[in-house]
């Protein structure tokens, strides 16, 4: 269950994630934990294969995608110090029988931003989402496509009215992150009302 913060603090912070071994989102959504007011988010796309550092070592021994989500990993806990979120939440990997393979790769994301969790702060919790249950939130159908989930998230006016236009020009992993925020953040408004 999450709660708020017991502390003179004014604002906190919730990330969202949307996993993925090359593409992975991330949003920021800030609010007032006095009123619930979103008062301003940000959401971006992180390639794996562009945070990669260092020699291919790793690669040669372990593959290329536990290299990019090992770049993940690193990029998470930095972004987490940074941050100091309040909550962190993320999509959680779901089987798509038409790609059943990819199941795996999703867990392995998991896993490795559950690592920067613990690395970032080893007693906060990562809240897991279905994939369905952030589309329903979000006032989308739970098999709804890209398209479907950017028009929903576009009606959302908490998060349009911040930062007018800038939802349109979002990817669809910013997006789904920012989603995944979102309804962090209506959990903790109905646990605590």
């Amino acid at each position: 269950m999450l709660t708020l913060p017991e502390s003179s603090q004014t604002y906190a912070t919730i990330v969202g994630i949307d996993p993925g071994t090359e593409t992975l989102g991330f949003a920021e959504l800030d609010f007032d934990i006095r009123t619930f007011e979103i008062v301003g988010w940000r959401a971006q796309t992180y390639y794996g294969s562009k945070l990669l550092k260092g020699s291919d070592w790793v690669a040669e021994v372990h593959g290329a995608r536990y290299k990019r989500l090992q770049a993940h990993r690193k990029n998470l806990i930095k972004l987490f110090e940074q941050i100091e979120p309040y909550v962190i939440a993320c999509e959680a990997p779901f089987i798509n029988m038409r790609r059943p393979q990819a199941y795996g790769a999703l867990t392995e994301a998991v896993y490795e931003i559950r690592l920067a969790v613990q690395a970032h702060c080893a007693w906060k919790e990562l809240y897991l989402f279905d994939p369905s249950s952030v589309k329903n939130a979000i006032g989308a159908k739970g098999n709804a496509d890209k398209d479907a989930v950017k028009a929903s998230i576009l009606k959302i006016k908490e998060l349009s009215s911040v930062q007018p236009g800038v939802l349109e020009g979002l990817d669809e992993h910013s997006l789904d992150s920012l989603a995944v925020a979102y309804v962090a953040y209506q959990q903790l408004k109905l646990n605590v009302q």
